[in-house]
């Protein structure tokens, strides 16, 4: 991922906005949710977004401390996120794009930890989000080919939740 057009201050505000949106989405999504596993495992990963997020503002207070955050509605970052088009999605689809957006947070925050040469604390910090990213990843991942398993067996046996 090539950050190399965007400031330092446009992607810390960036990655501070996509730790609060992913947030949001995981409590979100854990509030709707019956099964108490999948539950549970959302709001752990809220609770790290949570984290994740509380750091980046503490590292941006630090590089700007005269500057107030403002998040931007948008950002020229191009990181995807995730969109609930209708209440009928299958969850493995949502899980998917959480995915795809855990990814991407892994890419860009390597990336970005590259910015920060002379800054080793900040460039730690953001590698090991880096990682963390990666193993949301990898844990979606693995809930999600749990999730097509039930939802394609649900199709053809109407009778599989009776009695969860």
């Amino acid at each position: 991922m090539d950050l190399k057009e965007f400031s330092i201050e446009e992607l810390m505000l960036t990655a501070i906005k996509s730790e609060k949106e992913a947030l949001a989405i995981y409590t979100g999504l854990a509030d709707k949710i019956e099964n108490a596993v999948l539950k549970d495992l959302l709001k752990d990963l809220a609770k790290e977004e949570e984290k994740h997020a509380d750091y980046l503002t503490e590292a941006y207070k630090g590089l700007f401390p005269q500057k107030e955050i403002l998040l931007p509605n948008t950002t020229k970052v191009p990181l995807p996120s995730i969109h609930i088009e209708h209440e009928m999605v299958h969850l493995s689809e949502i899980m998917n794009q959480a995915m795809q957006a855990e990814l991407s947070a892994h890419e860009f925050y390597a990336a970005l930890s590259e910015r920060f040469y002379s800054d080793h604390d900040i460039k730690k910090m953001l590698l090991k989000l880096s990682e963390m990213e990666l193993k949301h990843y990898e844990i979606l991942k693995r809930e999600k080919e749990n999730l097509q398993n039930t939802e394609d067996a649900s199709i053809y046996w109407d009778m599989l939740h009776i009695g969860v």
